[in-house]
């Protein structure tokens, strides 16, 4: 793997697996074995290579730059709704709710429905 570059990424170690994400919200689950093998800078198989590469984990020594560049457009268009002046929030309480937060919007005052048939 020494012809690959590896990007930015954040993982999780699980039993027998390891999850990677990178900041666009991709992921992936490798072994440990793969996962150790991507780190130390060792040989892996071309499909992981492969998968790598599609979710940006790793590229060409030579595409480093324009491939952080794609990964900032990526999480800046995933994460453009945040910008939108007329953000909706919808809440919906559960069940279980009580409805006497100070915030709460939801009247908690008993209602009685009258069911005619």
């Amino acid at each position: 793997m020494s012809d690959s570059s590896v990007l930015p990424f954040y993982f999780r170690r699980f039993d027998d697996d390891v999850l990677m994400t990178n900041i666009a919200g991709d992921f992936l689950f490798v072994s440990n074995a793969d996962f150790s093998r991507i780190v130390d800078d060792m040989a892996i198989d071309e499909e992981l290579t492969a998968r790598l590469k599609s979710r940006f984990f790793i590229c060409d020594p030579a595409n480093t730059t324009s491939a952080l560049s794609w990964l900032k457009v990526k999480h800046q268009t995933k994460r453009s709704y945040l910008s939108n002046d007329s953000l909706l929030l919808m809440v919906v309480p559960t069940l279980l709710c009580n409805c006497e937060c100070a915030y709460c919007q939801v009247s908690s005052k008993k209602t009685h429905f009258i069911f005619i048939i």
